[in-house]
C-alpha cells in the first residue's frame, strides 16, 4: 500500500491526479481517446484493464457503469488530501470485492483541528492559469473544510491548423483548427460535527464542471500522408456528489480503551457528459450519458484485546442513461440499471506482538451476474522492529459493464465496423480470479541514516476473462439486422484465461530529516493463457498485453525545507509495450521553491526532455504488436511537451 500526499504535488504545479499516479509502480495511466496535454486518462493497477481497478472517493465507489472506470484527470490534487494505492486484495481492507488489481482511495480535503487558509495561484506554459482558495479548521465542535478551484488552459495546440484527407493517396479536402484547451471549476465543502462522547455527524458536497477540446487528442497523422481531422470535437462534463456520514460509539469506553462503533455513510453522485462534433459516439468513452449512483454503507467495528472484528454492508444502486450516435442517423438512448449488494466480515488477530493475522469474507449479490463468495486471508510477521514479512491470498471478481448487455431490437439497423456488427450479450458474467501477494521489507540504519528496502511479488489468475466473439465471416453491407441472422456479429463472452504477475522493488534513503532519495523498479507482466480461436482477436498467448509496460523505473531526489530552499527531481522510465505504443522512453520532472514565513514561490517543470512531443497521434506509427497472424500495426500516442509552472502560495 502506498499513501501519496496530494497537496505536495499540487504545490509543485501538478493539475491532475492521474499525473501523480504515473510515477507509481505497477500502475498504468491510459490515454482514453488519444494523448497530449489535457487528454482524459484512466488508471489500471497490476493489469491491462482500468475497469479492474476500484476507485473510491471518500470511501464511496465511483466507477462508471458505462466503461467500468473513472477519468482521474478530472480530479485536481489541490482539492485532495491524499491518494491511497492499495494493491491486490488485501484482507485487512474493506474497500469492496469488485476489483482484480487493487483500489485507489481518494481522500478530499478534511477539517483540521487548527484553522488554516490557503491561497494558491499558478501560471504555466500553454496558457495554464490556476487559482485555489481553501479554508479548514474547527470552531468548538464544528469542523469545516471549504475549497474552490478554477483552472484554464489554452492547450499546447491552440487553433492549430491541421489538414484532413480522404485517405486515398493523401488527397487533401481542406484544413481546419484543432486544439486541446480545457477549463474547469470545482467546489468542495466538508462539514463535521463532533459529539461530546465520541463520534460525529458530517455532510460533504462536491461539484465540478469541466470543458475539454478533444479535437487534437482524436486527430491523427499517418505515415502515408493521410490524416484524420476531428475539428469541433469537445466534451462537457459535470461531476456532483453529496454525502452524509454518521459515526456513533455504542458503549462508553474505559480510560484509553477504544469503544465499539457503528458508522453509516450515504452518497449520491451524478456523472454526466455531453460530446459534440465528430467525436460523438466514436468510443464508449465518448457517449452522451448520465450515471446516477446511490451508495449506502453500514459498518460495525468491535475492538478486542488482541485484535478486532468488523462487519460492513454496502448497497449501491446505479442508473445509467447512455446515448450512442450511429452512422446511419439513428440516435437510440438506453436506460440501464444495476444493484450491487455485498456484506463483508473481517477478523484481525494478533496472537503475539510479532504475528498478525487477517481474514475476511465477502458475500456479493449483483443484478448483473448473480452471487459470489470471496474469502481472503493474510498474515504479517515482524521478527524485529525493522523487519516485516507478509503474505496474502484471496478470491475476487470483476463484474461486467452495463452496455455489455445491450442487444438491439430484431429490426434495428446495426452499423458494421471493420466487417463486424457489435452487440451486447445478456449472458455475459463476471470474471473470477485468485490473487497471491508476498513481500518483505527491512529498515537498515547505515551510519545513523535510514534505508528502507521492500520487495513485493504478486500473481493473479483470471478465469473466465472477458473476450470478444467474432462470427464465422464478415459482413458485406453497411448495416445488418438481427432478424436476418447475420454471420458477422461480435459480442463479449467469458472465454479468456489470463495471468497478471510481477515483482516490485522499492528503496527509500533518508540523507537527513528533510532530504530523501527514492527509487523503484518493477516487472509488470500481463498475458493471456488461452482464448478460443473465434475469440482470439489476433492476440497470441504468452505475449505481454499491449499497453502495459513490462518494466518501469522511478528515481527521485527531494529536499523539503520548512523555510528556505526546497527542490526535487524525478525520472520515470517505461519499457516495451507501454501505453504510448512506442519504444522505451524516459521523462524528467524537476522543481525548486523558496518559502519565507507564510509565502512560498516555486517553479516546476514537466517532461523537461520533451520526450515524444509529436503533437498528434501517429496512425499506424507505433511499435508493431505480435499477434497470431503476425505483426500488426498500432497507433502511437504523444506526450505533452515540455512545460513549466510558476506557483505562488500563501498559507496561514
Amino acid at each position: 500500500m502506498t499513501n501519496i500526499n496530494a497537496q505536495r504535488f499540487a504545490a509543485q504545479g501538478v493539475q491532475r491526479a492521474s499525473d501523480i499516479l504515473a510515477n507509481e509502480l505497477s500502475t498504468t495511466v491510459y490515454p482514453m481517446v488519444g494523448g497530449g496535454l489535457n487528454a482524459p486518462a484512466v488508471v489500471a493497477l497490476r493489469g491491462p484493464d482500468p475497469a479492474e481497478t476500484l476507485v473510491d472517493v471518500d470511501g464511496h465507489q465511483i466507477n462508471n457503469g458505462n466503461t467500468g472506470d473513472f477519468d482521474l484527470a478530472l480530479l485536481d490534487p489541490a482539492e485532495l488530501q491524499s491518494v491511497q494505492v492499495v494493491y491486490g486484495v488485501a484482507p485487512s481492507s474493506l474497500d469492496g470485492p469488485n476489483t482484480l488489481g487493487g483500489a485507489l482511495n481518494v481522500v478530499s480535503v478534511q477539517p483540521t483541528l487548527k484553522a488554516h487558509t490557503l491561497e494558491r495561484f499558478s501560471l504555466g506554459t500553454f496558457g495554464d492559469v490556476g487559482a485555489t482558495l481553501q479554508a479548514t479548521g474547527t470552531d468548538a465542535r464544528l469542523g469545516y473544510a471549504f475549497s474552490i478551484r478554477r483552472f484554464v488552459s489554452n492547450g499546447q495546440l491552440h487553433d492549430y491548423s491541421f489538414p484532413n484527407t480522404t485517405g486515398v493517396a493523401g488527397e487533401s479536402i481542406g484544413t481546419s483548427s484543432i486544439g486541446n484547451a480545457m477549463a474547469a471549476t470545482s467546489e468542495l465543502a466538508n462539514i463535521r460535527y463532533l459529539f461530546g462522547d465520541g463520534g460525529f455527524a458530517g455532510i460533504s458536497i462536491h461539484n465540478q464542471v469541466a470543458y475539454r477540446d478533444l479535437s487534437a487528442a482524436l486527430s491523427s497523422q499517418n505515415a502515408s500522408g493521410s490524416s484524420s481531422n476531428f475539428s469541433g470535437s469537445s466534451i462537457g462534463s459535470r461531476d456532483a456528489a453529496y454525502a452524509l456520514d454518521l459515526e456513533l460509539p455504542l458503549a462508553r469506553s474505559a480510560a484509553n480503551a477504544p469503544a465499539p462503533t457503528l458508522t453509516f455513510r450515504h452518497q449520491t453522485s451524478s456523472n454526466a457528459q455531453s460530446v459534440a462534433g465528430p467525436a460523438a459516439g466514436s468510443s464508449p468513452y465518448l457517449y452522451n450519458n448520465r450515471d446516477l449512483i446511490d451508495d449506502d454503507t453500514l459498518e460495525f467495528d468491535q475492538p478486542l484485546s488482541n485484535g478486532s472484528v468488523s462487519v460492513k454492508a454496502d448497497v449501491m444502486n446505479e442508473h445509467l442513461l447512455t446515448q450512442s450516435i450511429r452512422p446511419e442517423g439513428a440516435d437510440p438512448a438506453f436506460s440501464l440499471a444495476q444493484k450491487q449488494r455485498w456484506i463483508a466480515a473481517r477478523y484481525l488477530w494478533d496472537p503475539t506482538p510479532k504475528l498478525h493475522f487477517a481474514g475476511a469474507g465477502y458475500f456479493s449479490d449483483f443484478t448483473t451476474f448473480g452471487h459470489s463468495f470471496d474469502p481472503r486471508f493474510g498474515f504479517v510477521w515482524t521478527p524485529g522492529a525493522d523487519t516485516s514479512v507478509r503474505f496474502s491470498i484471496g478470491r475476487t471478481f470483476q463484474s461486467p459493464q452495463l452496455p455489455e448487455f445491450i442487444v438491439p431490437g430484431p429490426t434495428t439497423p446495426i452499423p458494421v465496423v471493420g466487417g463486424y456488427a457489435t452487440i451486447g450479450n445478456p449472458h455475459v458474467t463476471a470474471e473470477h480470479a485468485t490473487t497471491y501477494d508476498a513481500g518483505i521489507e527491512h529498515l537498515f540504519r547505515p551510519n545513523g541514516h535510514a534505508l528502507h528496502l521492500a520487495v513485493d511479488l504478486y500473481r493473479t489468475n483470471d478465469r473466465g476473462g472477458s473476450s470478444i466473439f467474432f462470427g464465422p465471416k464478415p459482413c458485406d453491407s453497411a448495416t445488418v439486422r438481427l432478424i436476418d441472422r447475420p454471420s458477422c456479429l461480435s459480442y463479449p463472452i467469458n472465454a479468456a484465461r489470463e495471468v497478471y504477475q510481477g515483482v516490485e522493488l522499492h528503496a527509500d534513503y533518508a540523507i537527513n530529516a528533510s532530504t530523501f532519495i527514492r527509487a523503484g523498479y518493477d516487472v509488470d507482466s500481463a498475458y493471456i493463457l488461452s482464448r478460443p480461436p473465434d475469440a482470439a482477436d489476433d492476440i497470441a498467448p504468452y505475449v505481454q498485453d499491449l499497453g502495459v509496460p513490462l518494466h518501469k523505473v522511478t528515481l527521485g531526489f527531494e529536499h523539503q525545507a520548512g523555510t528556505g530552499l526546497s527542490y526535487y527531481a524525478g525520472l520515470l522510465y517505461e519499457g516495451r509495450y507501454n501505453e504510448l505504443n512506442l519504444p522505451p522512453f524516459a521523462t524528467l520532472r524537476a522543481g525548486i521553491a523558496w518559502r519565507l514565513r507564510t509565502f512560498e514561490i516555486g517553479l516546476s517543470g514537466e517532461n523537461l526532455t520533451s520526450a515524444y512531443d509529436f503533437l498528434v497521434t501517429r496512425g499506424n506509427g507505433g511499435v508493431p504488436y505480435p499477434g497470431l497472424s503476425g505483426l500488426r500495426p498500432t497507433d502511437a500516442y504523444p506526450l505533452a511537451g515540455r512545460r513549466f509552472t510558476l506557483t505562488l502560495s500563501h498559507t496561514t
